[in-house]
């Protein structure tokens, strides 16, 4: 199956110039987005990764959370959404993660957790069963270390916060 491609906003003037330059080679689409998972309010620790994928003709979309160096995840939050509104947040913008809609707060594999997103949840996504648009994401996680203790993470992707005096972070994708 051919992977779809899936674009961080912004990125796509990169690409076209990319093209420009390599025009007599044939550049694949990207199998997917990974991105850091960063704790620390500093953002100074990587914990790991987080991978979004999404396969040509599924209609789901897989956000897989993975850890590196004897970091483990002890909780996760996700929220997928059409607009930073549809992301559950106080009304000073900060997000409440405790109302994310995707929790999985008994991790059963402590170095990965995978959600299996339905695209068919977001109706304006799907054209015939062609889905595509714009997505808002915010991933956050509870990891633990030995070396370290307990932390919060969020995938930082383009380090776009929230509105608000917080460190919380969210990104977009196109699902082209």
């Amino acid at each position: 199956m051919h992977k779809r491609k899936i674009l961080i906003v912004g990125t796509a003037s990169i690409l076209f110039l990319s093209g420009m330059l390599t025009a007599a080679a044939v550049i694949p689409p990207p199998p997917g987005l990974e991105s850091d998972l960063i704790a620390g309010q500093d953002w100074d620790h990587p914990v790991g990764t987080l991978v979004v994928d999404h396969e040509d003709g599924d209609r789901y979309l897989y956000i897989t959370y993975n850890t590196i160096d004897g970091w483990e995840i002890t909780e996760t939050h996700l929220a997928v959404a059409l607009s930073l509104n549809g992301i559950p947040h106080t009304n000073s913008g900060n997000p409440k993660v405790g109302k994310f809609p995707y929790t999985h707060p008994a991790v059963e594999e402590p170095t990965q957790v995978e959600y299996i997103i339905d695209l068919n949840d977001f109706p304006s996504l799907n054209h015939d069963g062609y889905y595509s648009g714009t997505v808002f994401i915010a991933a956050h996680a509870v990891v633990q270390n030995p070396s370290f203790g307990s932390e919060t993470a969020w995938a930082d992707t383009i380090s776009q916060q929230f509105p608000g005096n917080n460190w919380a972070l969210y990104f977009t994708i196109t699902l082209e």
